[in-house]
């Protein structure tokens, strides 16, 4: 398993670094964490510092998160912080499964048990510009204070399994609750989330025809794959010339498309999904989940969007 994935378990063929477990159809989220081996909890533990002839000091205010299976200490958090566990973090998502609006697809640990996530697939496909769509909701939280409780929608594209983000003005993409509200999301929150998903889907697939009737030429696309790609001197024109190549030459894009403001987000999303060199899959496995590529997708879908409007 590449070291940023400390543990998966995947609905069918493994994503991302073709390593995992199949997830049965039909599980709860206590045999899914039981299968990814997340059924563990974390506690707040004071912290110390060691002064002179070995006295230990107490920090003020400054707690270590530590995890039960191994005792391994995932973060600092200060007094406000409030721990859940994987289950009561992520359990409320049970109620969509039991009304079978939704069935968990991937759950997964990152960075040593920092980060964790499952992956909700909807029940059924969009037809976004001609093309079908998956519909996710992504879930995931941190044990080291880094990340909320958090939800957030994306369309994958079936053809080549592109995975697309925009931020979109009237669609509110994500959903989250603080390690310092009072209780643990409810079913309550489940529905926000899927509300929240659907609402997304719909402005998403507005915004796409649109962008479909708008021409963007290469000229233009190039200048704002450079002003967003990450500003690798010697990897930045390589990889804008990589992605004007994939917009007229790939074969997941209709012809009529290609000089269309939406077969040029097509052309970066694929480029970076499934065409960029990664020197491992770890890396792949960061760029998709947690590094610059959500990013990337998010504002260039941004500003393709400002040019069709």
């Amino acid at each position: 398993m590449p070291a940023a994935v400390e543990t998966a378990a995947f609905a069918r063929t493994p994503a991302w670094h073709g390593e995992g477990t199949v997830v049965p159809r039909g599980m709860k989220m206590d045999e899914v964490l039981q299968l990814a081996q997340l059924d563990w909890s974390v506690n707040l533990m004071p912290m110390f510092v060691q002064g002179q002839n070995d006295r230990m000091i107490p920090v003020p205010d400054r707690y270590g998160v530590v995890r039960s299976s191994d005792e391994r200490i995932l973060g600092t958090v200060g007094s406000t912080y409030k721990t859940f566990t994987n289950y009561e973090a992520l359990s409320f998502l049970d109620g969509i499964v039991d009304d079978g609006d939704a069935e968990y697809e991937s759950a997964g640990s990152l960075f040593g048990g920092r980060r964790i996530w499952v992956m909700m697939k909807m029940p059924k496909t969009v037809e976004i510009v001609g093309d079908a769509h998956s519909v996710y909701v992504f879930i995931a939280t941190s044990h080291d204070g880094s990340t909320a409780i958090t939800a957030a929608a994306t369309p994958v594209r079936i053809v080549c399994a592109n995975t697309l983000a925009m931020a979109l003005n009237g669609a509110q993409s994500r959903w989250s609750v603080t390690h310092r509200a009072g209780d643990a999301p409810k079913i309550e929150d489940a529905r926000t989330a899927l509300s929240l998903t659907f609402k997304y889907v719909d402005v998403f697939k507005e915004m796409a025809e649109t962008m479909q009737h708008t021409l963007v030429s290469d000229d233009l696309f190039s200048e704002m794959l450079t002003e967003l790609l990450p500003q690798q001197k010697q990897k930045l024109e390589k990889n804008v010339s990589a992605i004007i190549d994939n917009r007229r030459t790939s074969p997941t894009i209709l012809d009529e498309q290609r000089g269309t403001a939406w077969g040029a987000y097509n052309s970066a999303a694929e480029w970076l999904d499934h065409l960029r060199p990664y020197r491992t899959a770890d890396a792949q496995m960061k760029a998709s989940l947690v590094g610059w590529g959500p990013q990337l997708r998010s504002e260039l879908g941004t500003a393709l969007v400002s040019v069709s409007s």
